[in-house]
């Protein structure tokens, strides 16, 4: 049996935790099992379903509200767990813990990057680079969503692997009966549909998004936007969008378990992150079949095919606006053909899950 120990921030169908749980539900659970160590004080609605598999659940306070006593609880996680393999995916926050790992004896210390080019002050800059030269010292193998985020966390010459972002293909496929049952059940009519997946939060920008379609739907007045998810920025936005007076065209759907659904449902998908490793959002939506509009913050290693175009954040509203019309003036044509496009890119689950399992258990040997 291997042990994995998987740190990271929430277990709530976020885009990493809900990665690593489809990564593990196509592993065995009698060779391998993933125990989670979280930050997050809440029940995530992917606690019990990995539970089920054998996972363990722990938590650790969170970083910003005491830094050392994450990383006592997270020390203390590791050694009660003896755990054969420590994949973390905090960046360069758990630099402490991967030093006390090293010294505890644990053969396989993976740091993973899941960003790419976030806005750093000076302090910032520099912590970044000091934590990162301890952090790659004390790894036995470094980790990337993309070839970007690699680079931008470990350098041009710095060797390491790139995980994809993979996702049940199958699963995502675009579904004509889902869409029908969801416009009924969610009042969307013959309009159309805008849809966004991800935390509330300040990365996410989903305030930006909401000027936008405010100055969008004032020329599309069928026009309604859906965002889904949950996070600290979630008040905020609730306010902008009634102070707009749109609340009954800009919808806060919360956490959800049916995103592939939803993906089917709607027409346009539309990101405007301030910056992102390779959001996994983008390759599910590509595989049911929809057009992409992205913040020019995000690789271009995501761009699957034609249908994604790319706006600057620093270009004013009308841009945006133009980039939605100019998408929407083109009909979406056998959005089936996304499950393929996705599969020749290699974001196969079942393909990425076998090769991670066996670098696992080549690693930990």
């Amino acid at each position: 049996m291997i042990k994995v120990l998987q740190l990271v921030v929430a277990v709530n169908d976020g885009g990493i935790e809900k990665l690593l749980y489809d990564y593990y539900s196509f592993m065995n659970p009698n060779e391998i099992v993933f125990d989670f160590a979280i930050n997050d004080t809440g029940k995530g609605i992917l606690e019990e379903p990995l539970k089920k598999r054998g996972a363990h659940i722990f938590r650790y306070v969170k970083f910003r509200k005491d830094f050392f006593g994450a990383v006592r609880d997270i020390n203390k996680i590791i050694d009660q767990g003896e755990y054969d393999v420590i994949h973390s995916h905090l960046g360069n926050r758990a630099f402490l813990s991967l030093i006390h790992a090293k010294k505890k004896g644990c053969k396989v210390i993976i740091s993973h990057c899941h960003s790419a080019y976030e806005k750093e002050n000076l302090i910032q800059l520099w912590f970044r680079k000091i934590t990162t030269m301890i952090t790659k010292k004390y790894s036995t193998y470094l980790f990337a969503c993309g070839e970007d985020a690699g680079k931008w966390m470990w350098g041009n010459h710095e060797k390491y692997s790139v995980m994809k972002n993979a996702i049940r293909i199958d699963k995502f496929r675009f579904n004509q009966q889902a869409r029908t049952r969801l416009r009924t059940d969610l009042g969307l009519g013959d309009n159309q549909v805008l849809l966004c997946v991800g935390r509330l939060s300040e990365q996410k920008n989903q305030e930006r998004l909401i000027d936008i379609f405010y100055e969008y739907q004032k020329g599309k007045k069928d026009s309604m936007l859906l965002l889904v998810g949950a996070g600290d920025k979630l008040d905020t936005i609730r306010s902008k969008i009634n102070n707009y007076g749109i609340e009954d065209k800009a919808l806060i759907l919360g956490v959800r378990t049916d995103v592939n659904e939803l993906l089917s449902a709607a027409d346009i998908y539309i990101l405007t992150s301030k910056y992102e490793g390779l959001p996994i959002s983008v390759i599910e939506a590509q595989c049911a079949g929809l057009s992409c509009i992205l913040s020019d913050t995000i690789t271009n290693e995501v761009a699957l095919t034609e249908k994604v175009k790319y706006c600057s954040l620093d270009e004013d509203n009308s841009t945006w606006i133009n980039a939605i019309e100019n998408i929407a003036s083109t009909p979406l044509s056998n959005r089936g053909e996304g499950v393929q496009v996705v599969r020749n890119a290699g974001y196969d689950i079942e393909v990425e899950a076998n090769k991670l399992y066996e670098f696992y258990k080549g690693a930990s040997q």
